[in-house]
C-alpha cells in the first residue's frame, strides 16, 4: 500500500474512532497492513496523526479550488465552498475533536485551515456583495455565528441554514441565483 493511501486510510479511522484509544498496531490492522510497514513510514502516532490531517485538509483545498473555479457565480462558489467545508467537518466525530487537543500540530493545522476557509469564504461573500447578488458585508458575521456552530446539525439541516441564511441576505438578483442553485441541486440528486 503506498503511503498516501495510509494517510487516507488512517484519517479516515481517526474522524470516525477518535485518535488515543488506537495503538499503531491496531491502526495498522485497520488499514490492512502489517505494523511493520507501518512503522516504516511514520516515526510514530503523532507524526502519522499530523500527516493524516495535513493530507486531508491539502485534499480539501484542492476539491474546493476546483468547485469555485467551475462555478458560475461568487453566490455558486460560495455555496459550494461551505458545501465542502461542512462534508469535510461535518464528519468529524466527537471523540477526534477531544483527542485533537492531546496532539498540537494537529490543533494548529486545525486552527490555520479554518481561519484559511473563513476568509476564503469572506472573499467569495464580499465578491456577492460587489457583483450585486448580497444586500451587504455585515451580514457575513451573521453566518459566521450560524454556520460554524451548525456543524454538528446534519447536512440537511446545516443545507437549509445556508440557503435560508442566504436567501435572506440576497438581493434580487441574488435570490434569483439561489433559485437556480436550488434547481442545479434537485437535478443533481435526480441524477445520483
Amino acid at each position: 500500500m503506498e503511503r498516501n493511501q495510509m494517510l487516507d486510510a488512517a484519517y479516515r479511522i481517526f474522524i470516525r474512532e477518535g485518535i488515543q484509544d488506537l495503538r499503531m498496531r491496531t491502526l495498522a490492522g485497520k488499514i490492512g497492513i502489517t505494523k511493520q510497514e507501518l512503522d516504516a513510514c511514520f516515526a510514530n502516532k503523532q507524526d502519522l496523526v499530523t500527516q493524516s490531517v495535513e493530507r486531508a485538509l491539502s485534499l480539501l483545498n484542492e476539491r474546493m479550488d476546483a468547485a469555485c473555479r467551475t462555478a458560475a457565480t461568487p453566490l455558486e462558489a460560495f455555496v459550494r465552498l461551505a458545501a465542502g467545508i461542512y462534508d469535510t467537518f461535518g464528519k468529524v466525530s466527537d471523540l477526534f475533536i477531544d483527542d485533537a487537543e492531546y496532539y498540537p500540530a494537529v490543533v494548529d493545522v486545525i486552527g490555520y485551515e479554518r481561519h484559511t476557509l473563513q476568509e476564503r469564504l469572506r472573499d467569495l461573500f464580499d465578491d456577492g456583495v460587489r457583483q450585486g447578488y448580497l444586500l451587504g458585508t455585515e451580514y457575513f458575521d451573521m453566518f459566521g455565528e450560524l454556520f460554524w456552530p451548525g456543524m454538528t446539525a446534519g447536512r440537511d439541516a446545516a443545507g437549509k441554514a445556508l440557503f435560508m441564511f442566504l436567501r435572506g441576505s440576497s438581493t434580487e438578483k441574488g435570490w434569483l441565483e439561489m433559485q437556480r442553485l436550488r434547481q442545479l441541486k434537485e437535478t443533481l440528486a435526480e441524477d445520483e
